[in-house]
């Protein structure tokens, strides 16, 4: 496994795991990160990298925010608040925002920025079950602590939400 850090400006890729346990992030052969979802309805994730292990969680049913904790700790570094009108949504960081995440209408790209640039864009995103993307992470991003667990928190969004919109659509 190999830093995040190293990868800047590369293009990477999530994809299902060989044996179907895991996402994982890689430039070709190499892999950088891996996401595991648990849950009935995949409401926890553990992501990791070399950098460290973070969980993610859904904090309830209904509710559209999303914890992020360092795995060794019950301690919340981070939430994710969507908005209540669209899948857009903010990471939050001691309640002050320090991302925007934005989707386009169909799902299939997203955009996680700071207050002045993209710092990560998912695109070609197929569709549950074989979920798989492209990423792109801008060079300028090397001095954002949170990098590592904001890539892999971002792949864990993008399943939550595809999982959600094909929940809704068998519900109708």
């Amino acid at each position: 496994m190999e830093r995040i850090i190293e990868h800047l400006g590369s293009e990477l890729f999530w994809i299902l795991s060989d044996n179907r346990t895991q996402y994982e992030l890689r430039e070709k052969e190499i892999l950088i990160g891996t996401l595991s979802t648990e849950g009935r309805l995949l409401s926890n994730a553990v992501g990791k990298c070399i950098d460290g292990s973070w969980k993610f969680k859904r904090e309830g049913i209904l509710k559209s925010n999303i914890s992020i904790k360092e795995s060794d700790k019950e301690i919340e570094i981070a939430m994710f608040k969507k908005n209540a009108l669209n899948r857009n949504g903010e990471i939050q960081m001691n309640k002050k925002k320090i991302f925007s995440v934005n989707s386009n209408f169909i799902m299939t790209e997203y955009k996680i920025k700071n207050e002045k640039e993209i710092i990560i864009g998912i695109d070609n995103i197929s569709r549950l079950p074989n979920m798989k993307s492209r990423v792109k992470i801008n060079p300028i991003a090397i001095n954002i602590p949170e990098l590592p667990w904001a890539v892999l928190f971002s792949w864990y969004l993008v399943i939550m939400q595809q999982f959600d919109a094909a929940f809704n659509t068998a519900a109708t």
